[in-house]
């Protein structure tokens, strides 16, 4: 591991695609005659950008950050789908260094956990649990008001980006089926 190994934070690449959303929502907002500074009153300028845009980009960043976890580890992988999402799949399940990997596992969960908050409105808080009895399984707790967690119970960080990936997957194309050991609990508001 070399000296700029040792400085990668947590966040690395979710850091970079936050970078790349805002640098392409003010294009937008370029194209609509608008800035940040123009909109005012409370409203953040990111709102303005219709759902889909905004899921558009964040696909569009996510391929970017595929490509930037393939050059920082210094291998030419030619993938031949399209889809960001089955390309990070690919990605978290290769056997390589560790010196960027964690950085990646983690920022695909924050990454899915934006995508998904763009879609239902608010930003899924993720969490981990340890229970001796439980097999690994994630439950995505779901809320009348449509906002949702998850908690990943005895899972590793690789297992809990695969699951949020392919749940995020699926909630950008509306499908819906059964993820292998992922459950679904619908709360009433109190």
């Amino acid at each position: 591991m070399n000296k700029t190994d040792k400085q990668i934070q947590d966040n690395y690449f979710y850091i970079i695609y936050r970078s790349l959303l805002i640098d392409w929502s003010k294009e937008i907002l370029k194209e609509m005659c608008l800035d940040d500074t123009t909109i005012g009153f409370g409203r953040f300028w990111y709102d303005i950008i219709p759902i889909e845009d905004k899921v558009n980009l964040a696909q569009a960043a996510l391929q970017t950050i595929n490509q930037v976890y393939l050059a920082k580890r210094k291998q030419d992988v030619n993938f031949n789908q399209k889809d960001p999402f089955d390309i990070a799949l690919e990605l978290i399940a290769m056997k390589d260094d560790a010196s960027y990997k964690p950085s990646f596992l983690l920022s695909i969960q924050l990454i899915c956990a934006e995508i998904l908050g763009i879609i239902e409105g608010s930003c899924p808080i993720l969490f981990t649990s340890k229970q001796e009895e439980q097999t690994p399984h994630t439950l995505v707790k779901v809320y009348e008001n449509a906002n949702y967690d998850f908690e990943f119970v005895n899972m590793s960080e690789l297992e809990q980006a695969r699951t949020i990936l392919q749940i995020t997957k699926m909630e950008v194309a509306k499908q819906q089926g059964p993820i292998p050991n992922v459950s679904y609990l619908i709360l009433k508001n109190m």
